[in-house]
């Protein structure tokens, strides 16, 4: 005689969210931009990409963001011009829209004669419109800079914010247009005036990392 086995229960399947991992879900709220920063992307990236007591530089040095630095237990790197020791685990900076202007190749040169065999560079950009509306993306200039100065292109991430499974838009702002304001009658082309439009932003911001892949300090 054999023993009966216990009946198999199933249980209840549960659905779950899958992000790529190319997307950074940074909370379920626009992405704010204070002094230069975005505080959540930067707290990301220095979680990401260093363990405590690495060595991160910071571009631009704001109080704010230097004090993420230490509140994540990274040791705050001193600033460009200050030393030339290629001992630094990370660099971070930020062109994005409004910050002061870094140019890609001084991110690239800074990068290149500051990190470590190993050491990380991550650059937080977005594409914008200016006042007469041209469109300005950084992403290829800051790639070339960086490749010309021998680093190495890892990745290319997005950072947004994801509520669920669903990116959140970023609200529209008016805008002024030109639109036509004539009388209406057959023929009358109108004079153009004011009018609101809905103007959109960007809702996410591109996080690009390179990595130094030679040895600086080494002798022949």
């Amino acid at each position: 005689m054999t023993a009966r086995k216990p009946a198999r229960t199933s249980r209840p399947r549960t659905a779950t969210t899958l992000t790529h991992s190319t997307l950074w879900a940074c909370g379920p709220t626009p992405i704010e931009v204070a002094d230069s920063w975005p505080p959540r992307v930067l707290a990301r990236s220095l979680l990401e990409y260093s363990a405590p007591d690495d060595r991160a530089l910071l571009m631009p040095r704001t109080p704010a963001a230097e004090r993420l630095v230490g509140d994540l237990g990274r040791i705050l790197a001193p600033a460009p011009g200050q030393t030339q020791l290629a001992d630094t685990d990370l660099i971070i900076a930020a062109t994005l829209p409004g910050a002061p202007g870094l140019r890609p190749w001084m991110v690239a040169d800074v990068a290149a004669s500051r990190l470590r065999a190993g050491g990380l560079l991550v650059v937080l950009t977005r594409s914008h419109h200016d006042h007469d509306g041209v469109f300005h993306d950084l992403t290829g200039d800051l790639v070339t800079a960086a490749q010309n100065t021998d680093l190495l292109y890892l990745q290319h991430l997005v950072a947004a914010p994801v509520h669920d499974d669903e990116i959140v838009p970023t609200p529209a702002h008016p805008g002024p247009a030109e639109s036509p304001a004539g009388s209406g009658d057959p023929g009358d082309p109108g004079e153009t005036g004011p009018a609101e439009v809905a103007a959109t932003e960007p809702v996410h911001i591109d996080v690009l990392v390179f990595l130094q892949p030679h040895d600086l300090t080494a002798t022949a």
